[in-house]
């Protein structure tokens, strides 16, 4: 080992190969799309942000899906009280 080079065991972390362009093409295509996800979110910061997006998604589903059930009972509430005023104006 030469002056200024430092041993391979500080940059490879247990037993594991080094990630090869050959090594990561045999990967299946879900784990290739995860490495790329991953190598191109460098910081804790777009990390967190991308849960915060997460949950604030997950948030409004269940918003829009409360607002659509009360649409739904306001609007079967309107119908009755407009057959009930039907039927009484009709006697």
């Amino acid at each position: 080992m030469s002056e200024g080079e430092e041993p391979l065991a500080r940059w490879r972390p247990g037993p594991f190969l080094p990630p090869t362009p050959e090594r990561i093409n045999r990967l299946p295509k879900w784990a290739r799309e995860y490495l790329h996800h991953v190598d191109t979110f460098v910081g804790a910061q777009e990390v967190q942000e991308i849960f915060n997006l997460r949950d604030q998604n997950r948030a409004l589903i269940k918003l829009i899906a409360e607002l659509k059930a009360d649409k739904r009972r306001l609007a079967k509430r309107l119908d009755e009280e407009v057959a009930a005023r039907w039927k009484k104006e009709k006697k």
